[in-house]
């Protein structure tokens, strides 16, 4: 097993970086996991509604794997439903959110 100072050498970044990494790599694998962003990425942004995305991804996941029938609408309706169970105030479930 390489050692940190080893680790910061051979791919050239700072070892605050690896640190970082080290103290954060549970919330960094869950995140890469349920594709919330990519490996591409530099830093760990998240949508401002981000639970009602992760809720509604959840649940279609479910409905996809029990063959149930899925239209734009369908999906704009459960999203109000987790609007409401999430108290979220300044969510607007138009049609160019679905893209």
């Amino acid at each position: 097993m390489l050692k940190k100072t080893e680790i910061v050498v051979k791919y050239g970044i700072l070892s605050s970086t690896l640190s970082m990494f080290f103290k954060k790599h549970e919330k960094i694998e869950g995140a890469y996991a349920i594709n919330q962003f990519k490996l591409a990425r530099k830093r760990m942004r998240t949508q401002k509604n981000e639970n009602i995305k992760v809720n509604l991804l959840r649940w279609l996941n479910e409905a996809r794997s029990q063959n149930l029938p899925l239209k734009g609408y369908v999906l704009q309706e459960k999203a109000k439903v987790f609007v409401d169970a999430l108290s979220v105030t300044d969510f607007t479930g138009s049609n160019d959110w679905l893209t």
